[in-house]
């Protein structure tokens, strides 16, 4: 009988309305649109795929999980056949907003012809946009230019594929990339540092965005001893906020990161220093960088002379374009320049990337020959006119239809990190290496190593200094970690003398030529440095000339570069300069030594400083030492007296280096944007101190003055802290208070326009008026302004 009951029961429930199941589809259908709404295409694709299981011929559902598809990063195939089959059953009077719609849109032509595009279908797509053109409304301009230029993408595409491009490309592995986004990828010149942008789960914060990923943190990663990455960590509290932050550029030796912040939807730049094994709280880049527009990626060249990034800001070719600045002499950067329309288009630009031979600017574009989204291209740039060649797309397969952004190779040329979605990732975007066996390897040498005193330890404030040898020119200008000692920099073909200096060391430098066309190099070399010596152990430098010749060629100039550089860091010492002792030729001689004194006067050097035939060479006839030793030997040789070590004060210092009886000429002193003290004038003032305390009658005034930059009244205290500045230091060189009177005049007495940082620099100085001379005269050198700057 219960059985009987049983059956009947179920025949019964089957014959009754399925008011349950529309509930249920209802209520899937509206959990669905609100994933969809957010953005999170898995979870709203999971949900109409139930839906399908319910109403397969459902050509609003096909529709549905056909636009999830195309919108997902993987199995993007997946979304033709479900468009193909919505495409059948279109309604102009289309209502997705109710579950009861079983047709599908207009736009389903649309996002079929997206599905095409993005799946290489290009002549089907181009078909499919075709006949959705006609049907986008009058008032939707956007939408015909969103169809227009995907019909442009397929039409590069079916060029593009025909000359695919040889290269194999390695996922960087478990270690590196999760089922989160990773990406901008950017490392060191050696390839021995790897920071990147993560959206993983732990991020500082902890926030989560709508579609399921956190917010983004930057992770860092070494590169081991087998090849491998080791373990990414993050790179610290002082960068990774609660907010996102992304990595743009890192210097090619490591020590600068360049970092994105959303601000609050204003986008902007900073750095950061890494200083030992800390990285530095990042600062923002000043003004001509950073506006109220987004400013987003930024490159910066591997001599450090330039930064190439991207900006929105109004005066733009359209959309995001790539600027260049320019590092002025100052330290500040140059007002921005938009590279021009043969790499900025009215579409967006981004990721930057100028390559360490100085010249291959390497960029993502919607625009251009692009195959989809954005695509990677390069230009050449001409570095005597700083134009740029036509951009080239770097070719198919490298470059999809999807976006293919952050490009940055290898300084060999032959390889390239960047981040791409690929079907056998491991999750959202990656990072991959790829390797170009076709590519033409470049002709630069990277220079690494550790720098160290004799006694094994890391030198104080070292700086490295290149110069090319054929002008002159500094090139380049590196300080290794402060920590480590490490250095890395890079050179591109061409002649060059490379300069490595400390505080209270002796600089170290070799020549080095790197040959036009010749293989690419990675040179280790530990540079060791030592102490100054002084007195009876004074240091030698030789500058040879030429047979009967008294010019001072390339060899000896650049050995009095970095002479000066010497006598510039180490205010104590000066130069004795001694001719060869068995030398036939005086009058050659003679003019050799005055060739010597004339370089180094020219170059800045006070006379004072050079002393001449203090000992008598016996070097070879074509030599002229260059002895450096400690101020008060020279002096006291002067004095007859070569081994007196007395303890002289500084005042006798600085009257025995000026001389007496002499009359005195000195500078007026200039500042740096904002400071109020400066050391670039110090043997100046060592030579006005020695007349003061010679003529102690003398009287004079010392006038401070500012630019037009920041606020009146902080001027008018700053000019006052800078004729103070220069008083204090006169007092201790032993110099009477009472010879000395001080005023600020703030902005006050202009006497060059407020142009730019080269022509405000004249403003900001304190000048020198004598109202009582000495016993000897005491001239003030005028100041001359370059026409150009004068204020008429």
């Amino acid at each position: 009988m219960k059985k009987i009951i049983y059956v009947i029961s179920l025949l019964l429930i089957g014959n009754m309305p399925f008011y349950g199941q529309e509930k249920s589809f209802k209520d899937i259908y509206y959990n669905a649109e609100s994933f969809l709404d957010a953005g999170n295409y898995s979870e709203a694709l999971t949900n109409y795929q139930e839906l399908s299981k319910m109403q397969p011929d459902n050509d609003n559902i096909n529709f549905k999980i056909g636009f999830c598809y195309v919108n997902t990063i993987l199995d993007k195939d997946k979304s033709i056949q479900y468009l193909e089959k919505a495409s059948k059953n279109i309604s102009e009077a289309y209502n997705g907003d109710s579950e009861k719609e079983n047709k599908a849109p207009v736009d389903v032509l649309y996002w079929l012809g997206k599905a095409y595009h993005v799946n290489y279908k290009f002549e089907e797509a181009i078909k499919v946009l075709n006949e959705f053109r006609p049907k986008i409304e009058v008032g939707n301009p956007d939408l015909m230019a969103d169809v227009d230029k995907t019909i442009n993408y397929c039409q590069n595409g079916i060029e593009l594929i025909k000359k695919p491009v040889k290269f194999n490309i390695t996922n960087l592995g478990s270690g590196i990339n999760t089922e989160f986004s990773e990406h901008s990828p950017v490392f060191s010149a050696d390839e021995s540092v790897l920071i990147f942008t993560s959206k993983r789960e732990g991020t500082t914060g902890g926030k989560k965005l709508e579609n399921g990923e956190f917010y983004e943190d930057i992770y860092i990663s070494n590169k081991n001893e087998n090849g491998s990455w080791s373990s990414p960590n993050s790179i610290g509290t002082n960068i990774n906020t609660d907010e996102n932050e992304a990595t743009i550029g890192l210097s090619i030796d490591g020590q600068t990161l360049f970092i994105y912040k959303d601000d609050n939807g204003d986008g902007n730049i900073y750095s950061s220093q890494l200083n030992g094994d800390v990285w530095s709280v990042p600062e923002k880049l000043g003004p001509t960088i950073n506006t109220k527009s987004r400013e987003t990626h930024a490159c910066l060249s591997a001599d450090g002379r330039y930064l190439y990034f991207t900006s929105d800001r109004k005066g733009g070719l359209g959309g995001l374009d790539i600027y260049v600045v320019k590092r002025l002499p100052n330290g500040q950067w140059s007002d921005a320049q938009n590279l021009g329309s043969k790499i900025n288009t009215p579409n967006n630009e981004e990721g930057p990337f100028i390559h360490p031979d100085g010249v291959t600017l390497f960029f993502s574009s919607e625009g251009h020959k692009s195959l989809g989204g954005y695509d990677i291209f390069y230009s050449v740039i001409d570095n005597d006119t700083r134009s740029c060649s036509e951009a080239k797309n770097i070719g198919y397969p490298i470059n999809t239809t999807e976006n293919d952004v952050f490009y940055v190779p290898t300084p060999d040329g032959k390889r390239a990190y960047y981040s791409s979605y690929q079907a056998n990732g491991l999750g959202s975007s990656d990072l991959y290496l790829i390797t170009l066996p076709e590519s033409q390897e470049k002709p630069l040498v990277v220079m690494s190593g550790k720098i160290e005193t004799n006694s094994n330890t890391i030198p104080k404030n070292v700086t490295i200094t290149v110069t090319n040898l054929v002008d002159q020119s500094v090139v380049g200008n590196y300080t290794p970690n402060s920590k480590t000692g490490k250095y890395l920099f890079i050179l591109t073909p061409g002649k060059y003398n490379v300069l490595y200096e400390s505080d209270d060391n002796l600089y170290f430098s070799e020549n080095i030529t790197v040959e036009e066309g010749s293989a690419y190099q990675e040179i280790n070399k530990a540079i060791n440095l030592s102490p100054v010596l002084i007195g009876d152990k004074s240091e030698t430098y030789l500058a040879e000339f030429d047979a009967k010749s008294s010019t001072v060629n390339d060899k000896i100039e650049a050995e009095l570069s970095k002479l000066y550089e010497l006598l510039k860091r180490n205010k104590q010492l000066i130069v004795d300069i001694q001719l060869p002792s068995d030398s036939k030729n005086k009058k050659l001689n003679d003019s050799r030594k005055k060739s010597v004194v004339d370089n180094l006067e020219k170059r800045g050097l006070d006379k004072y400083r050079t002393m001449s035939d203090l000992k008598v060479s016996k070097d070879q006839d074509n030599v002229v030492v260059l002895k450096i030793v400690e101020s008060t030997d020279i002096l006291a040789t002067n004095d007859g007296n070569k081994n007196n070590t007395d303890n002289t004060d500084a005042t006798n210092k600085v009257v025995k280096a000026v001389g007496t009886g002499n009359d005195v000429e000195i500078d007026n002193v200039f500042f740096d944007f904002n400071k109020a003290q400066t050391t670039e004038y110090y043997e100046n003032l060592n030579k006005l101190a020695g007349y003061l305390v010679e003529n102690n009658t003398a009287i004079i005034e010392m006038y401070g003055y500012t630019d037009l930059q920041g606020d009146e009244d902080y001027n008018m205290q700053l000019s006052i802290r800078r004729a103070s500045f220069v008083k204090d230091y006169l007092i201790e060189k032993g110099v009477s208070k009472e010879a000395m009177k001080i005023k600020g005049f703030g902005e006050s007495n202009q006497i060059a326009i407020d142009l730019c940082p080269e022509s405000r620099k004249y403003n900001r100085r304190v000048e020198f008026k004598v109202t009582i001379q000495g016993n000897k005269k005491l001239t003030i050198k005028q100041i001359n302004v370059p026409e150009n700057y004068k204020i008429n």
